[in-house]
């Protein structure tokens, strides 16, 4: 198997388009990264770095952290990601494509794939501009064909929370988008999975449903690509009173059971993000992350 294969094959579930991915400008870019507030505001030959909050795997129990993680992204002269850094407490992976990592990506594909050269890490960051997020993505990465190591393994939710003044007290509001993760089973075989995402918000009872659904999973081993409805996830979340800041419990199809917490973010909860984790010892380790826009 090659890094290029298997990259191409989890590209291929989330509506991968045409135009190459990663490099290709070779232009310089500005010195030190700038604080992130809008996707649209990130230039070209630029850096930006956006912070929030995290989701770790220990044992058979998920933790959350509101904040902590952090993703520098650096954009070349096509826009395209070039350098991606994600880091926790926990764990930090970088990848670049001028040290001969590979980042593949394009205008039309909802996520990017990276493989660092030594075929040692991976990661999915959701790509913002095909998504047509304004405020906020996600990453999930992980040691490569190494999953089950829970330090080396984190999902992050960045972006610009909603201010309280910001939050709708009243009414309700559908959010769509993507949901992707890492589940490992109990004999240690590891997945990157991929699914759309919908949470239904009823601001004035303060509740989030939240669910994926059509989850295609995608060996690291033989980059074979699986319907996965067994990993499709619901749960139910409360947002927290004076905060953007929601959480609760969530299930997978197949009987695992964790939590999830994440944020509405931009001036109005325009977007809504998080990060997710589950699992059961007879049947594994699953932890993500999801985004999505009204």
């Amino acid at each position: 198997m090659t890094k290029n294969i298997f990259l191409l094959c989890v590209l291929s579930l989330v509506g991968c388009g045409g135009g190459g991915g990663g490099g290709g400008g070779g232009s310089s870019v500005s010195n030190g990264p700038t604080p992130f507030k809008q996707w649209s505001q990130a230039t070209p030959n630029s850096t930006v770095q956006a912070v929030g909050g995290y989701t770790y795997v220990s044992g058979s129990r998920a933790y959350q952290s509101p904040g902590g993680a952090m993703a520098t992204v650096t954009l070349d002269a096509n826009r395209y990601i070039s350098m991606l850094t994600l880091q926790t407490p926990l764990s930090s992976m970088s990848f670049s494509t001028a040290n001969g990592d590979t980042i593949i990506s394009s205008v039309n594909s909802s996520a990017l794939v990276a493989l660092n050269k030594a075929q040692t890490a991976a990661a999915i960051f959701a790509n913002p501009y095909a998504a047509g997020w304004e405020y906020q993505t996600f990453g999930v990465w992980g040691g490569y064909g190494n999953f089950s190591v829970a330090a080396s393994s984190n999902a992050a939710s960045v972006g610009s929370p909603t201010p309280a003044s910001g939050m709708p007290t009243a009414g309700t509001a559908m959010f769509t988008g993507v949901a992707g993760g890492i589940f490992v089973t109990p004999s240690g075989a590891s997945y990157l999975t991929t699914a759309s995402m919908a949470a239904s918000v009823d601001f004035g009872a303060r509740v989030v449903g939240f669910a994926t659904g059509g989850t295609v999973a995608t060996s690291s081993n033989t980059t074979l690509s699986v319907s996965a409805p067994a990993l499709n996830l619901a749960g139910k979340f409360t947002i927290n009173p004076g905060t953007s800041q929601f959480g609760g419990s969530v299930v997978s199809a197949g009987g695992m059971s964790g939590s999830a917490s994440g944020n509405f973010y931009g001036p109005n909860a325009n977007e809504i993000g998080g990060t997710f984790g589950v699992a059961n010892s007879s049947i594994g380790v699953m932890l993500g992350g999801f985004g999505g826009k009204r």
